[in-house]
């Protein structure tokens, strides 16, 4: 498997995107508070990882991010077994200088109304 790391299309040309096997997680900078991101794969099987978060509206399962761009939440949330993600969430961690991660996933999943644990 080969991991690029690139910037997201610009939010005028992709004010929305659909994403799956997602997950969530508070990650921090350098003892910085946390600030929650969302993290899956796009239908074309990019991964991505968002800004910060700024709304979740649970009943429609869209996320604002801090960019001002629209995901919705398509499907449930990633396995524990989805080992592609946790390698790409890995490398981008390390290249980004995380100091802290939580994943609080779940914080939002039981939020959506059709999702049971």
């Amino acid at each position: 498997m080969q991991i690029i790391i690139h910037p997201a299309e610009e939010v005028e040309n992709q004010p929305q995107v659909d994403i799956m096997a997602w997950s969530i997680h508070e990650v921090s900078f350098h003892n910085e508070n946390g600030v929650h991101l969302l993290t899956g794969f796009e239908l074309d099987k990019k991964w991505r990882v968002t800004t910060a978060i700024q709304h979740f509206d649970s009943v429609s399962k869209k996320i604002t991010t801090s960019s001002g761009r629209v995901y919705n939440l398509i499907g449930r949330p990633a396995g524990s077994k989805d080992t592609e993600l946790e390698l790409a969430w890995q490398v981008w961690k390390m290249t980004s200088n995380v100091s802290s991660d939580v994943d609080v996933t779940d914080e939002y999943a039981t939020k959506i109304k059709w999702f049971v644990m």
